[in-house]
């Protein structure tokens, strides 16, 4: 009998040590998916951050790009129409030349 006592004894004395190692795994475990979370989010957090500044810095590239075409094409513009106004002052005399004589001989 005392030896079934003292084997009850060492049973429970093994389940106890069974549930505190469990009952500490359980405490690492949520310890390292507090701290894995954590840094999860500071990671996501960074990313974000980085991606926000990569997309500032293309748009705001490609805006100084549209920039410089819509000059190029004012100043294409703006060419063609000077060159315009030099050609049709070039045809006023010649056709104040033509009307003139239509209107005169008619």
């Amino acid at each position: 009998m005392e030896q079934d006592a003292s084997l009850l004894e060492l049973v429970k004395k093994k389940e106890l040590e069974l549930k505190e190692k469990e009952s500490k795994a359980k405490r690492e475990a949520d310890e390292l998916l507090t701290r894995t979370r954590a840094e999860a989010d500071v990671l996501v957090q960074t990313a974000r951050q980085e991606g926000k500044v990569q997309a500032e810095e293309y748009y705001s590239k490609e805006i100084a790009l549209l920039d410089a075409e819509k000059e190029r094409i004012r100043h294409e513009a703006s060419d063609r129409r000077e060159a315009t106004q030099v050609k049709g002052r070039g045809r006023i005399r010649e056709a104040i030349r033509t009307i003139t004589e239509r209107v005169a001989f008619s």
